[in-house]
């Protein structure tokens, strides 16, 4: 799995994906511009939402676009920073307009960066925890956690679409809809493993169907088996955004199971564990509410990118409370060092 991701990393440093900064959809009247990136190259070309993209003239060739797919081949046959010449429609007239591929933006290609970072540390206290503590309740279940999470945060398929970037494409996918349940069987099961009947082992089951669901509709959607929906780009669209959706229903009920299970549990080591991982899951839900408000633009992408970063507490709060190493001595010398600092402070001041 790392030799998998250290290929997908170099293979995303040296494939420059070619961008025109518009959403095309698939209309009854033609490919459709839907939205437009601020400032991106569509929008300084003139381009306005509804305009049908009729073809797209580059490198002395005219391609006719009767689907959004041919957008996507022909700005990978034209290549990044060339000049194409849109032909579009508007309002029952016919106009030209010169785009400039041009790349993602560099705010978007830093977050990708963050987040391979966020899941090397995922696999890298996972395995860590595995050894050190492979008898341990639950640690095979938080490896296999912070296994999921490196693909999620790590693996990227290019564009170039060949053999290994369709491997990469479909373990994202199946980690993306694995992960979620993942998560909330970890949290219904930490810190006290109940005994496995059958009702339980059915409700577990469960718990994985709307992921294998999502994970059906991709492999549909993929294989041609949706072609009866017109518009291919809004079932992209709407298929990201039911996994984004499935990931924060369950992040949401794995922070109420945990605070449900910190209500009932009264021995004091495992109060000790519950904090750990509540500080942890708590500092790391600004990313996933952002997300969310981003999606729906109803947040600054600064805001998500700066919420990138407390990710890297859930594996580290998790990997702690599992080995349970001296987890009272700790609590004590952090208050008594934030004592300390407040009256150094109160000192200087």
């Amino acid at each position: 799995m790392l030799a998998t991701a250290a290929i997908n990393i170099a293979q995303k440093r040296r494939s420059v994906t070619p961008d025109d900064g518009c959403a095309w959809i698939e209309t009854p009247s033609g490919v459709s511009a839907r939205s437009l990136e601020p400032d991106g190259p569509a929008d300084r070309a003139g381009i306005i939402p509804g305009d049908v993209l009729r073809a797209i003239t580059a490198n002395g060739l005219r391609h006719e676009i009767r689907a959004a797919r041919d957008v996507a081949r022909v700005l990978y046959e034209t290549g990044v920073w060339s000049q194409a010449t849109y032909s579009l429609e508007r309002d029952g007239r016919l106009i030209e307009t010169a785009v400039i591929i041009a790349q993602p933006t560099q705010r978007a290609l830093r977050q990708g960066q963050y987040l391979e970072i966020i899941g090397l540390l995922y696999l890298s206290i996972g395995v860590f925890v595995l050894i050190r503590r492979s008898q341990a309740p639950h640690a095979f279940h938080f490896y296999l956690v912070c296994l999921t999470s490196f693909v999620v945060y790590s693996f990227d398929y290019t564009g170039t679409l060949d053999t290994f970037d369709w491997t990469v494409f479909w373990l994202d996918r199946i980690a993306g809809s694995l992960l979620p349940p993942l998560f909330l069987h970890f949290y219904l099961e930490f810190p006290r493993p109940e005994q496995s009947t059958t009702e339980r082992r059915t409700a577990m089951a469960l718990l994985y169907a709307p992921g294998a669901a999502l994970l059906v509709a991709w492999i549909a959607f993929v294989y041609g088996l949706l072609n009866f929906i017109p518009a291919r780009m809004e079932s992209r669209d709407l298929l990201d955004n039911l996994g984004l959706f499935h990931f924060g229903a369950y992040f949401v009920m794995s922070a109420a199971a945990l605070a449900w299970t910190f209500w009932q549990v009264r021995a004091p080591e495992q109060r000790q564990q519950l904090k750990w991982i509540m500080a942890g899951t708590a500092a790391a839900l600004p990313y996933f509410l952002l997300q969310v408000f981003g999606r729906l633009g109803l947040a600054r992408e600064t805001l998500s990118e700066v919420a990138i970063l407390p990710l890297a507490l859930i594996p580290v709060s998790f990997g702690y409370a599992i080995l349970r190493h001296r987890l009272m001595d700790v609590g004590i010398i952090f208050k008594r060092g934030v004592t300390y600092t407040l009256a150094t402070a109160s000192v200087i001041g």
